[in-house]
This record gives C-alpha cells, structure tokens and sequence, in this order.
C-alpha cells in the first residue's frame, strides 16, 4: 500500500471517530503487518468506534504475500493485546471463533465451521441476480440458485447444491486431519485454503501454533481445564469484553 493510500484511509478514520461513528475494519495479513504486529495493535487500541476487527487471509501464501509461520506470529500478537485488556471495546471474529472452538461453543464466524456451505448461511449475489454460498473467487464457480426465481430458504437452507458444495469440501481434507488435536475446533478451516496435493490447509501449522498457544493462556488463567471444562468464576476471569460477551452473552 502506498503512502498516498495509508494517508487516506487516516484521513477517513479520522472522520469517522470525529462523527462518533462506530465501523468495522478489514485488516489484510501480510508479512508487513507481522513485522509490525506491535505498532499495529496499539494502533487498533487508539481508534475510538471500532466494533469489529476482520482478519483477510490471502489465498496463497509463501509467494511474498504471507510466508509460512507469520500467520501465527499476527494472530499471537493480536491475541496477547486483544484479550488482555480491559477496556476494549472491539471484536475480532477470527479470534473469537477459534476460542469458541476449544470450548466446543457454536461460532458464527465461517472460517472454524464444520461445513461452511451448509452451516455459514452466507449468500453472495452477482448483478444477474446468481447467488454463491461465500464472496471468494473460487466460490463463485458454484451457483446454488438466483434470487429473481428462488426463494430465500430455498438458497440459505435445504439447498442441493449447498450440499454438493459439502460433499466437494470434505473430499479435500485429508483423512489424517480429521485425527488431529484440534480438528474438532477448526474442522480443516477454510476449504479454498487447502493445497489439492498435500490435502491440507495452506495455513494449517499456522492455526495449529495458534490454537494451542491461545489454549496454554486460557489454562493459565483457569479458563479451561483438562477436560475443555469452561471455568469462569466472575466477569475478570476473561478480560476482554467481546469475547466474554461472545462466550457468557453479557
């Protein structure tokens, strides 16, 4: 991103906080953004109005984009600053889902469903009206319907090619995955994330180092015991207002 960019993406933060507005960010992960993990997050700290923090995850990695191991170095780095303090206010969806997901909690974020066809009720609709069950380029090969002829339950719930898309899905996992420790939190994460040769996920030693680092920090706090038992014995047991709302709905 260019100078000129980052001047005018400051310039219309600035203009949000100074309407009191509430947004959400996208936050796109690159090896930039490891390298400056630091600066970055006191950076989110600073923003007044922010709600909620997406994490972009780029479809290929090791090609200058995001090399193998600095997925978790930004995940780690966000997560020691996000869920440690007291005072903020803003979600980050990836994170809350993969705590969600090593307390088995349902979790609304794709990334972490057991089938994010059939489980996410995501719909993506083209100007011809074509609906997609995710925004993804590689997604919108499959077309499970139009809006101008289907009804809505008929593209979100049983919807056959919303089940094709599943039975596709789980043909690329493989099945050493599914023996995993942490399969049952993440479940092999997103599918166009996984290399049709190895049949595993691109990002896979990156989600395995950061499910269980975050899982070494919840057992430290007593959060979680040996048994995934959620052991919360008032609100300053999780520090972080979202995602104690997220796990306790408060």
């Amino acid at each position: 991103m260019s100078e000129l960019q980052d001047e005018r993406i400051s310039e219309k933060m600035e203009l949000l906080m100074k309407n009191k507005l509430n947004y959400e960010l996208i936050l796109r992960c690159s090896d930039r953004l490891a390298r400056n993990i630091d600066d970055i997050c006191l950076f989110l700290k600073s923003l007044e109005g922010l709600m909620n923090l997406h994490l972009y995850l780029p479809n290929i990695i090791n090609q200058g984009i995001l090399t193998q191991n600095n997925l978790s170095k930004i995940l780690v780095g966000l997560f020691d600053y996000w869920f440690y303090d007291f005072e903020c206010e803003f979600d980050i969806k990836l994170l809350t889902g993969m705590v969600l997901g090593l307390f088995g909690l349902p979790r609304s974020y794709c990334l972490f469903k057991e089938s994010c066809a059939t489980q996410a009720f995501i719909l993506s609709v083209d100007s011809d009206g074509n609906a997609f069950p995710c925004d993804s380029n590689e997604r919108r090969r499959t077309i499970i319907g139009n809006i101008k002829t289907d009804e809505i339950d008929q593209l979100m719930l049983d919807n056959i090619n919303r089940e094709k898309q599943k039975r596709a899905d789980l043909k690329k996992i493989s099945p050493s995955c599914c023996f995993c420790k942490w399969y049952s939190s993440c479940y092999g994460a997103c599918p166009i994330h996984f290399n049709p040769s190895t049949k595993e996920n691109q990002f896979c030693r990156d989600f395995k180092e950061t499910f269980s680092y975050i899982h070494s920090k919840l057992k430290e706090r007593n959060i979680i015991d040996d048994e995934e038992n959620i052991l919360v014995k008032d609100e300053k047991t999780i520090p972080n207002k979202a995602l104690k709302k997220a796990i306790l709905g408060l």
